[in-house]
């Protein structure tokens, strides 16, 4: 009669140590990315405010693939004058705007048609980036979720090593 041979301290100290640190992984890079975000939400801050007259507004459709589905893209042009200089954009967000969902990109014309005078953010920067909409700030309130990961991994970690790796002997 065979016994299951049981894995080995070190095995089972190497498993729970990877699969930690995979975790914290995965969890480190998503705090980078919202707090990435939340910088350049940040930075807009800065950017000038100036006004602006929409020109033009409209829909536009675009397929990918045969197999895909509609997206649907704002399109809104603007000119703003600075420092006796006109320019003209049609950035919404600093991130294009699309959705296969048409009632929301239509609501989003809505706000901007033909004619309406409103306000731009001009990055002082380069006067010829604008945008209609800033970017937001959310991300920095969920940023505890994904360090709740990054705790839990290395927790796992540590817990295994502590487990799982032979104590010293007392000297004698």
């Amino acid at each position: 009669m065979s016994h299951p041979r049981r894995p080995n301290r070190l095995t089972s100290a190497l498993g729970g140590l990877v699969l930690g640190l995979s975790i914290a992984g995965v969890g480190a890079v998503f705090v980078w990315l919202m707090w990435a975000s939340f910088q350049r939400a940040r930075v807009m801050d800065q950017w000038t405010t100036v006004p602006c007259i929409i020109l033009e507004s409209r829909l536009t459709e675009e397929i990918l693939t045969p197999n895909t589905p509609v997206n649907y893209r704002p399109l809104i042009r603007y000119r703003y004058d600075i420092k006796s200089q006109s320019y003209e954009s049609d950035r919404i967000r600093r991130i294009e705007t699309k959705s296969s969902r048409r009632p929301k990109m239509q609501a989003i014309l809505a706000q901007f048609p033909p004619g309406t005078e409103t306000t731009a953010w001009v990055n002082p920067a380069n006067r010829a980036e604008a945008v209609l909409i800033r970017d937001k700030r959310t991300a920095i309130y969920s940023i505890w979720f994904p360090c709740l990961f990054v705790i839990g991994g290395l927790g796992i970690a540590a817990s295994s090593l502590a487990r799982n790796l032979p104590s010293p002997r007392p000297r004698s």
